[in-house]
């Protein structure tokens, strides 16, 4: 995007200097990740997310981009919002990666499912 800083920077006024930690030289070496701020064990994670387009397969891409980890993922689904939290029935699909219900994603890496057949309308939850 033209006139928007590079994320983690913030904005500087014309003509002024630099202040707080952005007026400090970058180091050589990155900073390090903060600790994670929310340890799941044994817990389901639901997150309702919209499509852009639609289709009648799909996959989903995990990440653990910026984890310092492995992030085991014990099992995933896929299926179609109702109303509020509750799902539309007969839409849910087991996910699988490489063919196994589970999967651990390692530190910095992305992990993609394999297609599942779901149709799913433009904009849809």
């Amino acid at each position: 995007m033209v006139g928007r800083p590079p994320q983690g920077q913030p904005p500087q006024g014309r003509g002024q200097a630099p202040q707080g930690p952005a007026a400090t030289p970058p180091s050589s070496q990155p900073a390090p990740a903060p600790p994670p701020a929310l340890n799941f064990k044994d817990q389901t994670l639901r997150q309702i997310v919209r499509v852009s387009i639609g289709g009648e397969r799909l996959r989903v891409v995990l990440s653990n981009a910026f984890g310092t980890a492995p992030l085991p993922v014990g099992a995933a689904h896929v299926a179609l919002r109702d109303k509020s939290a509750a799902i539309v029935l007969m839409s849910d699909r087991a996910l699988t990666f490489s063919g196994a219900g589970s999967t651990i994603i390692p530190p910095g890496a992305v992990m993609i499912s394999d297609p599942v057949n779901l149709k799913v309308a433009p904009l849809a939850d």
